[in-house]
């Protein structure tokens, strides 16, 4: 009997658990790969098993799904959102997406694999502490996929998984997997990557093999699943203890407002009326807010103190 979408799918409950608040670890990481190797459809793969999609969107899929004339899910409309996105079958600007397991929390940025689209592959990857580079099993590395490797080595990405997709498509042969994971190494270690940087895992996002279930079609594998691998990988914990360091990404002006700046803190911590030691001309506004707002006041010679001006009729 054929298989309707509406059977092969399943709405999840609401992923806001009633579990009490915890803090957990935190990995940034990357999709990347040629086009058409399946990026997409592995990123919604990943957010369907984990239960990270709310009902509302896999009501959306079907319905997009049954329009195309798909019997089967298509798991990639969950992560391109752009209406050319979804005419093209394509992914054109990166999309971010949030989740999270028992284990630790996620921040995924799924990049789009096309030439012309490299540099949002670039936005992307910036910040991300692994990258999933994905491999078509019919195609083994392609020239995108050593320009996407090169991207992610230029920018110092220190993990890389090389996924090869759609292993269900070569009959799950396991000397294909070791053929593409032998080319690769030889490309990884001239980027610079070490060997024990690269972890290979064959997986078939259509399907869920290896995503984050293990596939009894692949007996021959014994490493982790995608999910396992990035549960148990290292986290760089920010540097508390160190000196506060927030370079400066944006200064605005607003009219009639002083100058303020804006960024993102890279090392160290603050707090309202901690204490710093800036440099001589920190006696400005800090924040453009003029009336509500916190400013550096100068306290010594030197120094500095963060506080907050009086309110009007006080």
């Amino acid at each position: 009997m054929a298989t309707t979408v509406a059977d092969a799918i399943t709405p999840h409950a609401d992923p806001v658990a009633a579990e009490p608040h915890r803090v957990k670890d935190l990995l940034r990481f990357a999709t990347a790969g040629s086009v058409d190797d399946g990026k997409s459809t592995l990123v919604g793969r990943l957010l369907y098993d984990t239960k990270s999609v709310l009902a509302d969107q896999i009501e959306a899929v079907q319905r997009a799904s049954v329009d195309k004339g798909l019997t089967t899910p298509d798991l990639s409309l969950l992560v391109d959102g752009l209406r050319a996105e979804r005419e093209q079958g394509i992914t054109i600007d990166v999309a971010y997406r949030y989740f999270s397991t028992p284990k630790r929390e996620f921040v995924l940025a799924d990049t789009p694999g096309h030439v012309q689209y490299t540099r949002n592959t670039v936005t992307g990857a910036s910040t991300a502490e692994l990258a999933v580079l994905l491999v078509d099993a019919r195609n083994g590395i392609v020239e995108q996929t050593r320009r996407h490797a090169a991207v992610l080595a230029l920018l110092r990405v220190p993990r890389l998984v090389l996924a090869i997709n759609k292993i269900d498509l070569v009959g799950y042969d396991e000397e294909t997997l070791t053929a593409i994971a032998k080319d690769f190494a030889g490309l990884a270690r001239s980027l610079g990557f070490p060997d024990d940087a690269v972890v290979t895992i064959p997986v078939s996002a259509l399907v869920g093999d290896n995503v984050v279930d293990r596939s009894e079609h692949t007996p021959w594998y014994d490493g982790p699943t995608l999910l396992g691998h990035l549960e148990s990988v290292p986290v760089v914990v920010p540097e508390v203890n160190a000196p506060f360091r927030m370079p400066v990404q944006y200064v605005i002006r607003p009219p009639g407002i002083r100058r303020g700046r804006t960024s993102s803190t890279t090392t160290g911590a603050t707090r309202v009326r901690s204490r710093r030691a800036p440099c001589r001309r920190a006696t400005r506004w800090w924040s453009c807010h003029r009336a509500c707002g916190p400013r550096w006041r100068r306290s010594r010679p030197r120094t500095a103190r963060w506080t907050w001006p009086a309110r009007a009729g006080a």
